[in-house]
């Protein structure tokens, strides 16, 4: 999960920097299939692009097992995180195919602007 973060950091600060302009068709980020993710970052997973996509695996379905435990929070999507990015706003922030399991505060902590859009897909929670 810290290398998915880096990354999408990483694009972030490109796009802030004007080096390059976020991409239209927007981003997917992959979870390996089959794996339980223990080491949740302090503050979730944080979608950091317009238009992105993270999913289990390269067909994003719940079947293949990617699995985010434990941790205070799994994924927090907040237009908190992207100030200093004025050429966006999380237009669409999409979870596809994770199971999340035994948060101790939230699975998912959302706040952001009103034209924004989070969608789980075939998402699955357990106590």
């Amino acid at each position: 999960l810290l290398d998915l973060q880096l990354d999408m950091q990483e694009e972030s600060d490109a796009i802030v920097a004007g080096l390059k302009d976020a991409a239209e068709s927007g981003y997917t980020y992959s979870l390996c299939p089959f794996t339980t993710f223990t080491e949740i970052p302090t503050g979730g997973l944080v979608p950091l692009l317009p238009k992105v996509v993270i999913q289990c695996g390269t067909r994003g379905e719940s079947t293949d097992d990617c699995i985010l435990q434990g941790g205070v929070l799994h994924v927090t999507v907040s237009e908190l995180s992207t100030l200093g990015i004025t050429s966006y706003v999380l237009e669409r922030v999409t979870l596809r195919g994770i199971r999340f399991y035994e948060s101790t505060f939230s699975s998912i902590q959302a706040q952001a602007s009103e034209i924004s859009i989070l969608q789980l897909v075939d998402c699955h929670w357990k106590k």
